[in-house]
């Protein structure tokens, strides 16, 4: 059966190691774990910086550039009863 994850090896400086290994005993997490949700908000960081920066290419005409531009959303369509 193949693998299902990946192995990385990383260099740290000792002070972050430290911060990692006391944040892991304070949150009862595994380092993997911390890393993998660390890892996953740059991610998203990363993708949503990207789409703000496509979107700041963006003719102005086009709806809701204005607010993705400005880092927030559109807000949603109410509807009426």
């Amino acid at each position: 059966m193949p693998r299902l994850t990946a192995t990385f090896c990383i260099s740290l400086p000792p002070e972050m190691a430290l911060e990692i290994e006391t944040a892991c005993r304070n949150e009862h997490r595994t380092r993997s774990e911390l890393v993998r949700e660390a890892l996953r908000a740059y991610l998203r960081e990363a993708e949503f910086r990207a789409f703000q920066s496509r979107a700041a290419r963006m003719p102005e005409t086009m709806p809701a550039v204005d607010l993705v531009r400005r880092g927030r959303r559109r807000p949603r369509s109410v509807k009426s009863s």
